[in-house]
């Protein structure tokens, strides 16, 4: 596995690193778990849903991920112990929900899906 030492300077993108039981990344999952307490009724949803399509469309299934580097080897490792299949979204469009991507702080974790936002970007 290779690792990126460097800091990355891009400072208006966001990069997520997930881990997926299936081989995609299921939206529905992805929002419950990003934005578990938006509900369809708040000013946010509609905007919540749009980033969580941009992340689904963007992610990228990394087929070898020893010969790839991460920013998070710790999150990958977890990954692959856990079986899991690896995802790489770099969003560094401008789109309305990319600053707000920018600002939050993810991580979640359960059997089927691993999310860490990448401690570089912000």
């Amino acid at each position: 596995m290779k690792i990126r030492n460097s800091f990355v300077s891009n400072s208006s993108s966001s990069s997520f690193i997930i881990g997926s039981r299936d081989n995609y990344i299921d939206d529905e999952k992805l929002f419950k778990a990003i934005f578990k307490d938006i509900s369809e009724d708040s000013n946010l949803y509609h905007l919540a849903r749009a980033a969580t399509q941009k992340i689904s469309e963007y992610a990228e299934k990394i087929d070898n991920p020893k010969e790839h580097w991460f920013e998070t080897p710790d999150i990958c490792e977890k990954i692959l112990k856990k079986e899991m299949n690896i995802f790489e979204a770099n969003l560094d469009d401008y789109s309305p929900w990319r600053y707000a991507l920018c600002q939050m702080e993810v991580h979640y974790e359960d059997d089927e899906l691993i999310i860490e936002k990448c401690k570089n970007y912000k």
